[in-house]
């Protein structure tokens, strides 16, 4: 395994995830990948996000370039790999 993997594997659970995933080809059944979407999914920033997010919509909003804007922090976890 190459330098950068091992790096990206070391990083926040959800990149770890999205690399065994994206970059490994591993299957989403395979225990490495079952570990690291747990990790992700009990990670306190994916847990804060979720959170968050019970109230969708929310407040009706004004402007969209807020990173803070539920529909990105939802994108944002989709993105990871979050469904349903």
């Amino acid at each position: 395994m190459n330098e950068i993997i091992r790096w990206l594997l070391e990083g926040e659970p959800w990149i770890a995830y999205r690399t065994r995933v994206d970059l490994l080809h591993q299957s989403e059944t395979e225990p490495e990948v079952l570990r690291a979407r747990n990790a992700m999914l009990q990670h306190p920033n994916i847990q804060s996000l979720l959170a968050e997010l019970t109230n969708w919509p929310g407040v009706v909003i004004s402007s969209h370039k807020s990173a803070g804007q539920p529909f990105h922090k939802l994108s944002f976890l989709a993105e990871v790999g979050l469904a349903s």
